[in-house]
């Protein structure tokens, strides 16, 4: 890496293959960290002592700490050493050879939609995130383009990442034989894992992250997390040595192993609109909103080729962003979406001299590499490319419509609900919210404050408009928030703009917090006077509740259940031992601190 600063301050510098990081001088304290920002992967420039983000302006101090309160950390890397006034990182540029195999004559890959890839190789077949069905999100999203009903023959195995209907789709995914082994990764939240077990599928495997499964001899399978707290997974899979990365909709990949990785191919979101944010926002001006969007395909672009390199990827295929919303009902919001085209991702690669190829693959088709060709290709191919195809679809009709006693009903069971979820804050270390939750009637459900300090000069109002027929399945029927938020449900208005993610989680955990209960009624036998949270011996915490206990630390990146020296260690030994982030680590430590009620985290 170039030479080190001298003076005390921040600084981006580029090592021996290109690669650009972030450096924090401070007496003879170094800091390095990686060159994207957690948000969407955007670059950050160096200002006053300061990173910057290029994209929305998130701003970080030396340490890599974030200005928003509890707000996503730099991802800092932890291997260098300095000689000679020069940094030098712990890891070699890799043997493409050694890391992955030739690829498989007979290797296909059909693109069924979205992010529904199917890999053959060997009459083995596997598939990803299964959405057939035509709609998803109660009917608000649909296929884009339409979906050409390619056959999906039963697959060996079927990889889940995450919960959202657009990629766990219950009405797609129940169609396979009962017997097909279905994979997700072991979240704390035990939603997913319990739907596909409710739909009788027999063969289920929950994968701790950063632990290869061996589905076969020739098939190999890793989750890797993402830098943010959402329950989300980025795929690592060695398929009869393919090497693929399937990054998905997970954004930024935290893991350090990637800087000594390649892949043959690297599958990722290239759109910006699978969120609320800003087009369901009524307290956001037009103006603002036109300038998120173009800021947000900007980062879009960087992001994906930012990935490309990362992977060291032969190709790159535009993935997961292959919907829209419903034109019977959207058609409004839809037109001032301008989605990113495939035309405009080629022009990039190839402007910034990519040695990534863009894989020039649709939904509906099949890119055969003995051939190194597409298969079967869809006579509309250049309307979609260009963003000229337009979809049609039925509008979706609620079965019920509030004029205001319905939702009267609701209110004491919303109350209820919503402070039980306000009292796991803590937990979710959320930002101060005073959070009101609306039917379309016009009627006020509820109005609850999460987090702390109900005085505190940043404190957030935001308001909520929900149909009632949304309202129940939230309140009563465990749907996700999250799902009604993606799903474009829900208006928003709030009287500041803050960003409150760790807010937005404990919503969208739900009801969830039931897993987290059972260990608040088992903590009596916690009967250890402790001084601090890092004190806790690891044994303790899994004699209280070992699923969750188990399920809280692997999402940390701790794989303690397994470790032999399990009954000699303390969180604080383990999170200094396995170098955990900061932002790992203070989640851990609040998390943990929450639910013994010991003494709070150390700064």
């Amino acid at each position: 890496m170039s030479n080190v600063p001298a003076a005390i301050g921040t600084a981006v510098v580029s090592d021996n293959y290109g690669k650009e990081w972030l450096i924090a001088l401070e007496g003879e304290s170094l800091r390095i960290f990686f060159n994207q920002c957690p948000h969407q992967g955007q670059p950050l420039k160096a200002s006053n002592s300061k990173f910057v983000c290029t994209g929305h302006n998130w701003t970080f101090d030396q340490y890599g700490e974030n200005s928003i309160k509890n707000g996503q950390c730099l991802n800092e890397l932890r291997g260098f050493e300095v000689r000679e006034n020069k940094c030098y990182l712990l890891w070699e540029e890799p043997n493409r050879e050694e890391f992955k195999g030739s690829i498989p004559d007979d290797l296909q890959l059909i693109f069924h939609s979205h992010a529904c890839l199917e890999i053959s190789s060997q009459d083995f077949r596997l598939i990803t995130d299964p959405w057939t069905e035509p709609t998803t999100y109660d009917g608000n999203w649909v296929h884009w383009p339409n979906r050409i009903n390619t056959p999906i023959n039963n697959p060996n195995a079927v990889i889940v990442t995450h919960e959202h209907p657009d990629h766990f789709h219950e009405q797609s995914i129940e169609k396979f034989p009962k017997d097909t082994l279905i994979i997700i990764p072991r979240y704390l939240n035990m939603n997913l894992r319990e739907k596909i077990q409710n739909l009788g599928f027999e063969n289920l495997v929950e994968l701790d992250f950063n632990n290869t499964f061996t589905v076969s001899n020739n098939v190999k399978i890793k989750f890797l997390r993402p830098s943010s707290k959402w329950e989300d997974a980025v795929v690592d899979l060695d398929f009869f040595g393919f090497r693929w990365l399937n990054v998905n909709d997970a954004g930024y990949v935290s893991s350090e192993e990637l800087l000594a990785s390649n892949y043959h191919l690297l599958t990722a979101t290239f759109d910006v609109f699978a969120s609320d944010y800003p087009m369901m926002w009524k307290s956001v001006e037009q103006r603002s909103k036109t300038r998120h969007i173009e800021v947000s395909k900007t980062s879009a672009l960087n992001h994906v080729l930012r990935l490309s390199r990362l992977a060291n990827a032969d190709y790159y295929l535009p993935f997961a962003s292959f919907w829209r919303l419903n034109p019977a009902k959207f058609a409004d919001i839809e037109s001032a979406m301008k989605h990113l085209t495939l035309y405009e991702i080629h022009n990039y690669f190839q402007k910034n001299n990519s040695k990534t190829r863009v894989l020039d693959l649709i939904p509906g088709e099949t890119f055969s590499f003995e051939l190194n060709k597409v298969l079967n290709s869809r006579p509309e191919r250049e309307q979609i490319k260009n963003g000229k195809y337009s979809v049609e679809a039925e509008p979706l009709k609620l079965s019920k419509t509030c004029t205001g006693e319905l939702c009267e009903d609701l209110m004491e069971e919303a109350q209820a609900f919503l402070v039980k979820l306000a009292g796991y804050s803590s937990f979710f270390r959320s930002e101060d919210v005073e959070f009101s939750m609306f039917c379309v009637c016009g009627n006020l459900i509820v109005r609850q404050f999460f987090g702390d300090d109900y005085l505190a000069d940043d404190k957030c109002d935001i308001s909520a408009e929900i149909p009632i027929e949304q309202l129940e399945n939230f309140i009563l029927n465990g749907y996700s928030f999250e799902a009604l938020r993606i799903g474009y449900w829900i208006q928003f208005s709030r009287n500041k703009n803050v960003y409150t993610p760790n807010f937005l989680r404990l919503l969208a955990y739900g009801e969830s917090v039931k897993y987290l209960d059972n260990i608040l009624e088992s903590r009596e036998n916690f009967d250890v006077d402790q001084v601090s949270v890092d004190k806790v011996p690891l044994a303790q915490l899994l004699n209280i509740d070992t699923e969750m206990f188990a399920r809280l630390l692997n999402r940390s990146g701790l794989p303690c259940v397994t470790c032999k020296h399990l009954n000699q260690e303390t969180l604080g030994d383990v999170i200094d031992i396995h170098r955990l982030s900061k932002q790992d680590s203070d989640f851990l430590r609040a998390e943990v601190s929450y639910l013994l009620e010991t003494k709070p985290p150390r700064n």
